[in-house]
């Protein structure tokens, strides 16, 4: 999921009986199961950052999400 609220991301993490959960999220925290994404240039809402990272393919710029589910690592240095 995303949010842009803090509270919405809060009650989310509280939500129990799910093995893996993500939070996409425009500000900084330490929370687990919560990632930064930060929008690029072009792009006027935050959605539009998560959606170009909602894949596993040439779009998915930040994050490799199939390993982020998968709890591996799931950075990318560069877009494939």
């Amino acid at each position: 999921m995303y949010t842009e609220s803090r509270e919405t991301m809060e009650a989310f993490l509280k939500i129990e009986g799910y093995k893996r959960k993500l939070c996409f999220v425009p500000f900084e925290t330490d929370a687990e199961n919560v990632r930064q994404l930060t929008p690029y240039p072009g792009q006027k809402y935050f959605w539009e950052a998560v959606n170009s990272n909602a894949g596993n393919g040439p779009n998915s710029i930040v994050y490799n999400s199939l390993n982020l589910l998968l709890g591996m690592d799931a950075d990318r240095q560069e877009k494939e």
